[in-house]
């Protein structure tokens, strides 16, 4: 939920990958709709370029770039691409339909790209030359460099290989040309890609290399009266209010943090018993209000400062950080003093 910036750790990787692509699209533009297929092949096998040295050793990619190079469509699909790269803030709020959504063979030819090419060691040794690890893998590691949560929940860590996805924000199915988009790349939790959002998409939508989306949420807690939950709400109306409504559809998240309530009746319990502590240690004897609802706001605020400084390297960030400011919250902060008041009797 907190505003990525991986530009500088993911430029490395991506930059092959939108390397690649300009190659694949110089080459089928460059080679005329006229030429045949044998043609076209004899040009891959005369070509010395990176592209065709792959495609050289690849059957598979000399056949998309053929099929490509021979589409009427080809032109159409190059303004698609370059509409998507340049108007994706555009699309994520109009939800803009991609125009090469209907024809299959762009997507099974960006699929190939994505699922099967860029591992493949002919691909790597050309546009990714003296790495011991595959794109996929050091797109990973250059995330988890820079956060170590999902950005979709922050609740799950994304550390571990056995935790981690990548998703297409934008599903590869509705825009295929974004399969290798390292905008469109998101390393989350698999319990958030695979298992809950998949191949959906709602517009207006938040996006976490575009948006701050904490800034935008406010968590509702209902701890007092059964059922417990939690929810998530705009702290605006307008477009927020949609793109809000949108991302707890998505990721199914007010379900999700409800689940995960205990967590704060835990940590309630624990500043409850710091501030008894700390009361005794005043000798303030008892019937002392005042003072309890002093430690506990130095308490909860001190807990504010300890959690924001771990945004983004620590689950649960967002909920405990929405869940001590409302804590703070006049009427909650009374029922707090009067639990520790009448419940620990304080002496």
């Amino acid at each position: 939920m907190w505003n990525l910036n991986l530009e500088s750790a993911v430029n490395k990787t991506t930059k092959k990958l939108d390397e690649f692509i300009s190659d694949f699209f110089e080459w089928v533009i460059i080679n005329k709709l006229t030429k045949s297929p044998y043609e076209l092949e004899k040009e891959i096998k005369n070509c010395s370029s990176k592209l065709c040295k792959v495609a050289q050793q690849n059957p598979t990619l000399r056949k998309f770039m053929i099929e490509f190079t021979k589409s009427k469509y080809k032109f159409e699909i190059l303004y698609d691409y370059f509409y998507q790269v340049d108007k994706y803030d555009e699309i994520l709020e109009q939800g803009t339909k991609s125009y090469s959504e209907n024809l299959q063979f762009v997507k099974d030819c960006f699929d190939y790209f994505y699922s099967n090419l860029i591992e493949n060691e002919t691909f790597l040794i050309q546009y990714q030359p003296n790495s011991e690890m595959s794109i996929k893998n050091n797109f990973r590691n250059a995330v988890k460099s820079v956060y170590r949560v999902c950005p979709y929940c922050d609740l799950k860590e994304v550390v571990h290989s056995s935790d981690i996805s990548i998703d297409h924000f934008l599903p590869k199915s509705k825009y295929p040309l974004l399969s290798i988009n390292s905008t469109n790349l998101i390393v989350s939790c698999s319990g958030c890609n695979d298992r809950i959002k998949r191949a959906s998409i709602y517009f207006p939508i938040f996006h976490p290399f575009k948006h701050r989306i904490n800034e935008n949420i406010d968590l509702k807690f209902n701890i007092y009266l059964p059922p417990y939950s939690i929810k998530l709400l705009p702290k605006t109306m307008g477009i927020v209010k949609e793109q809000v409504e949108n991302y707890e559809l998505l990721f199914n998240l007010n379900e999700t943090y409800s689940e995960r309530i205990n967590i704060l009746f835990y940590e309630l319990q624990k500043l409850r018993g710091k501030v008894k502590k700390s009361y005794i240690k005043q000798r303030a004897g008892r019937n002392n209000k005042s003072l309890i609802k002093t430690l506990l706001t130095m308490e909860i605020e001190q807990a504010i400062e300890d959690k924001r400084l771990l945004k983004g390297k620590m689950q649960f960030s967002k909920l405990y950080l929405d869940f001590y400011n409302y804590l703070l919250e006049e009427n909650i902060l009374k029922k707090q003093v009067n639990y520790i008041y009448f419940n620990n009797r304080i002496q």
